[in-house]
């Protein structure tokens, strides 16, 4: 099996030994959840501007944690599975993500040159309040991620070649609450090479904005987060505003 198929498997299993563990440790913590947000926007980039469900489920034990992600529209036209792979050691995560974006595609399909799985290592910083920065940086290690040959004008597509490109991606975050317990954090978010994948033909920001969030109240034992993010993509000119909420 490609290491594609491995890392698959590698996920399923680790989820599958916390969850057994949870049998015998009351240490295991499975948590579970929904996003529902106007549109889908994903580091500037546009997948899906219907209104989408965004369920998540996280199996947890000590520093180390592993779940689904997945998006959803409710026209059925747009399904993104994921799964991650996650260790926190002190203010610092390193996270291995298996993104499965493109809807229709057959999702146990591995093979190098037509694959829709693309796979993430991601490293964060996340600060504390008295330094509330945020750093992350990531490269994508494999799967639906090409270096590009040369872009068709004409029919206004990449062509692309067989390698892997190791697209890289950096982003710098700050979060303040203001006196209303409103929390805001701004975002700058960049590409560092030409990539397919982050619709750059070079080093460029793609991701700059901010996300606002508060807790709105519904009764004494009730209260619903509420976000709503300015999302700019100076690279492609695009701007979205996405309004959510979470359950």
């Amino acid at each position: 099996m490609k290491k594609t198929g491995t890392l698959f498997l590698a996920v399923l299993f680790s989820i599958s030994a916390l969850a057994q563990e949870m049998q015998e440790n009351k240490k295991i913590n499975l948590d579970l959840g929904t996003d529902v947000v106007s549109s889908y926007i994903w580091r500037g980039l546009s997948f899906n501007q219907a209104l989408n469900f965004q369920p998540w489920l996280d199996v947890s034990l000590g520093n180390f944690n592993a779940g689904f992600w997945g998006s959803y529209n409710l026209t059925g036209d747009f399904l993104e599975p994921d799964m991650y792979f996650n260790y926190t050691f002190g203010l610092f995560n390193i996270t291995l993500t298996d993104f499965h974006g493109n809807s229709g595609e057959d999702f146990f399909n591995f093979k190098k040159n037509e694959t829709a799985h693309t796979g993430e290592l991601m490293l964060q910083f996340h600060g504390n309040e008295k330094f509330p920065l945020a750093i992350t940086a990531s490269a994508l290690i494999y799967g639906d991620d090409k270096k590009i040959l040369s872009y068709d004008e004409t029919a206004q597509e990449y062509i692309l070649s067989n390698e892997n490109n190791y697209s890289l991606y950096v982003e710098l975050g700050y979060q303040f609450i203001a006196k209303n317990d409103i929390s805001v954090d701004f975002f700058v978010g960049s590409a560092l090479k030409e990539s397919y994948f982050y619709d750059v033909k070079k080093a460029n920001f793609i991701n700059v904005g901010l996300k606002a969030q508060k807790e709105i109240k519904i009764n004494e034992s009730f209260s619903l987060p509420l976000h709503f993010s300015f999302i700019s993509n100076p690279e492609n000119k695009n701007v979205f505003y996405v309004i959510g909420f979470s359950l």
